[in-house]
């Protein structure tokens, strides 16, 4: 004869242990997963909208998923979440719309509508983004001065990010700053698959200047500049947006090829053109032409040559580093050695570990009790009640389990690069 109730009360205190311990681990993890979720690099963040360019026919009134958007074509890109969505044009007696089109989340596109009778043909392309900084000099003319650059790039089949997604982006990556005005570009955004270029823009007292950065190879890609003396603030806006057209241009004429770093030994500091890249070995993409390249490494003399890059090829350096009295590495430029796991991580893994720990050890007594009397003196063969404890044991052990598993993964998983 089963008999529950002195099983129940042998185990009671344990069973309300374990709902201490997992009521404990819920709110000792769940605000700091609720601030990883709500951080810019979270799906739901800022930073994993879509960003797309829409082009069709002028006039033409667009709505997505039903709701109107405007009639085009529209100043800026519109910000869509990722995912499905269904695009409409009316046109007077004309009204047409597309099938369902899946954006990709943080990228941009391009999307070109075309009226064919009552179709309406949609054509999705990813297209590069760029991010645009202007100077203080240009800060009261933000506004005009953004728009025309917007239009100039979108004519050059490129996307300048929003305002709001910019922000964001620059918030979770502070190394483009470090990249793009330091030469410290060992962490960019061009890995990300985001952004491809950055426009800076600069006023002075005698004119207008543009650099194009181009974030795959860490490198100026154009510098141009226009005389703009006297003029206002759309005057500024137009010469710019013909400095950005110029400057995209150009860039597409110059050639690329791959640059291969490896040295011996390894994690040798690699510079080009007094750019930080990163450690040795290294693969990259550089311009076609001549560089300076530089590998560094603390106790060994400093490597120095003019290498060339031929377009489509891939130039290999591999230098034997020699012990020496050569120029060191200074600490505060050398790329970080640590995992980069942010202190959470550790923490509610830990409790995951000790909590699924606790768990297993109270399911594994319970499947060990289970069978067993009550009354220890009393015979086995004739014993009545004995212990069921088997749900007991066979509940806690895999919820435990699981919690181990959990916390390890957790730990040792492998943060994402910024």
């Amino acid at each position: 004869m089963y008999s529950w109730r002195p099983a129940t009360e042998r185990f009671g205190w344990g069973w309300g242990l374990c709902v201490g311990v997992l009521v404990l681990l819920c709110a000792l993890c769940g605000p700091l997963w609720a601030q990883s979720a709500a951080s810019p690099g979270s799906p739901g963040a800022e930073a994993s909208w879509a960003e797309v360019i829409v082009n069709g026919p002028s006039g033409a009134l667009l709505s997505v998923d039903g709701q109107s958007v405007g009639p085009l074509p529209l100043l800026e890109s519109l910000r869509l979440a990722p995912g499905p969505h269904r695009f409409r044009i009316d046109r007077g007696s004309q009204h047409a719309e597309s099938d369902i089109l899946n954006l990709p989340a943080s990228r941009q596109a391009e999307l070109n509508l075309t009226l064919a009778g009552r179709s309406l043909v949609a054509v999705l392309s990813i297209t590069p983004g760029a991010l645009l900084l202007l100077s203080p000099a240009l800060a009261s003319e933000a506004g005009s001065v953004r728009s025309a650059v917007v239009r100039a790039a979108k004519a050059e089949h490129v996307v300048v990010l929003s305002e709001a997604r910019q922000a964001a982006l620059l918030s979770e990556r502070s190394s483009l700053q470090r990249c793009v005005e330091g030469g410290d570009c060992q962490q960019t955004l061009a890995r990300t698959g985001e952004v491809a270029y950055v426009l800076l823009a600069d006023a002075s007292a005698g004119g207008l200047q543009l650099r194009l950065f181009d974030l795959r190879t860490c490198d100026i890609a154009a510098q141009l500049e226009a005389r703009c003396a006297a003029c206002s603030a759309a005057q500024r806006g137009e010469r710019l947006a013909a400095l950005v057209k110029g400057a995209l241009q150009q860039l597409v004429m110059r050639g690329r090829g791959q640059l291969a770093v490896r040295s011996r030994p390894e994690r040798a500091l690699v510079t080009l053109d007094g750019r930080v890249l990163g450690q040795t070995p290294l693969a990259l993409e550089a311009f076609v032409g001549s560089h300076q390249l530089t590998l560094t490494l603390p106790g060994h003399a400093e490597y120095r040559s003019e290498i060339t890059v031929e377009p489509g090829q891939t130039t290999t350096v591999e230098p034997a580093l020699t012990r020496g009295d050569g120029a060191t590495v200074p600490p505060s430029r050398l790329p970080p050695t640590s995992n980069g796991r942010p202190l959470w991580r550790y923490l509610a893994g830990g409790a995951l570990i000790g909590g699924g720990a606790l768990l297993l050890g109270f399911g594994g007594a319970a499947l060990a009790q289970n069978g067993t009397c009550q009354d220890p003196q009393a015979d086995p063969a004739t014993c009545s009640p004995y212990y069921n404890t088997l749900g007991i044991g066979a509940a806690l052990t895999p919820i435990g389990a699981a919690c181990v598993l959990g916390g390890v993964v957790l730990i040792a998983w492998p943060s994402r690069r910024p």
